[in-house]
């Protein structure tokens, strides 16, 4: 893996972590501190563990590499994407969606 593609991968896990301690962050993810903290550094995960981070950012494991190398990922049905995430992010997308749909109706009248 190229550079860009690892300083991209340590900026997902330091937005994902945000103010979140290490510890807790890698318990969540049921793994090891020193794995998130040498993944900030620059190191890469094993594949279970990126399919860990991509599950938790909503996406497939294809769609999240496509995105670290800066290509447009396929397109994924939203029926299938809802499978994979969790209570907390159907909510949020609903609320998303919610939100959208009365900025459009308001926008229409």
């Amino acid at each position: 893996m190229d550079q860009k593609f690892r300083d991209r991968f340590a900026q997902v896990i330091l937005e994902l972590r945000g103010s979140e301690p290490q510890r807790s962050f890698s318990q969540r993810l049921g793994i090891s501190q020193a794995s998130v903290s040498a993944w900030e550094r620059g190191s890469l995960p094993t594949i279970e563990s990126f399919v860990k981070i991509a599950t938790l950012r909503g996406q497939y494991p294809e769609e999240f590499m496509a995105e670290l190398y800066n290509r447009n990922p396929a397109e994924v049905a939203i029926v299938d994407r809802a499978e994979i995430m969790t209570k907390a992010q159907l909510i949020e997308s609903l609320e998303v969606l919610v939100t959208k749909l009365k900025e459009k109706e308001f926008e229409a009248n």
